[in-house]
């Protein structure tokens, strides 16, 4: 539904994303916004996808929104693998009260290789993400500070984390969705192996009419990332945007059908992301 600008003054903007469920978030003392932190997740693929096995439960903690259970595993596992991406994701998420003290660390250590500029970066996007509106506003270089180390990080390293957590920045400071799907896509390219990319991207030639790769052809380490990184794509072709006027309360939103090709997108995507589980 889209309220004639006329009629608005100040406009909230309402995204409805088929294949998303509820999440836990991080809170800070300065959070005072909209934007949160999704716990458990980069970007909205769940986290277990990318981690070890191992750390499954730990990642389920942080989706269940109880981050003191998750916390001591993520740091077990960086304990014994300091360059885990995934663990250090999922410890950062469940310790927000620590980012001021490791930022100053690694700023101060050096930036040596792509895993510290991707903890810096990382880091100060989730810092910058959770300040009150007003701080974020004032604060745009740090974003922009974030998103280079960042794009640094995934240039010298393919690490599908590294990849997923600069997808997860291309929502702000607007939402740019064609270099978020230009990266998902090139994991896809990395994770699937050729065969089933080109059989992925001889589908999305034809209307998505075709059936997904088989997965008998893809690596059997890359089926979980893949996983994710599909499932990211697919909430993606479901996602829906509506406008309305934060003074209008009483006009019901309404989410209207998906357009065809999209829906014929989504469906693709959600079978093959469904074949992945399943193996």
């Amino acid at each position: 539904m889209l309220i004639p600008s006329k009629q608005i003054t100040i406009v909230l903007c309402f995204v409805l994303c088929l294949s998303c469920i509820a999440y836990s978030q991080v809170t800070t003392k300065s959070l005072g916004s909209m934007t949160i932190v999704a716990t458990g997740r980069v970007d909205v693929a769940r986290l277990s996808d990318f981690a070890p096995p191992a750390l499954t439960q730990a990642c389920d903690f942080l989706v269940q929104g109880s981050p003191n259970r998750a916390a001591p595993l993520f740091q077990t596992e960086l304990e014994h693998h300091p360059n885990d991406l995934a663990a250090f994701v999922g410890f950062a998420q469940s310790r927000p009260d620590l980012w001021a003290e490791r930022i100053a660390y690694l700023k101060k250590s050096g930036l040596r290789d792509s895993t510290s500029q991707f903890k810096l970066g990382l880091l100060l996007f989730y810092q910058w993400e959770t300040e009150v509106s007003s701080g974020r506003q004032d604060n745009v270089t740090q974003l922009k500070t974030a998103k280079k180390l960042l794009s640094k990080a995934w240039t010298n390293n393919k690490n599908p984390v590294i990849g997923m957590a600069l997808v997860e920045t291309t929502r702000f400071p607007y939402p740019d969705d064609a270099t978020a799907t230009s990266l998902l896509r090139e994991m896809v390219k990395q994770l699937a192996g050729s065969t089933a990319y080109q059989a992925y991207e001889k589908a999305g030639n034809s209307g998505w009419q075709e059936a997904p790769p088989p997965v008998k052809g893809i690596a059997f380490a890359n089926r979980r990332p893949l996983h994710g990184v599909v499932s990211d794509l697919w909430s993606r072709a479901g996602t829906q945007i509506v406008y309305q006027a934060a003074s209008d309360k009483k006009t019901p939103i309404i989410w209207k059908p998906l357009p065809p090709d999209k829906q014929t997108e989504e469906n693709y995507l959600n079978a093959w992301r469904t074949v992945l589980t399943q193996l």
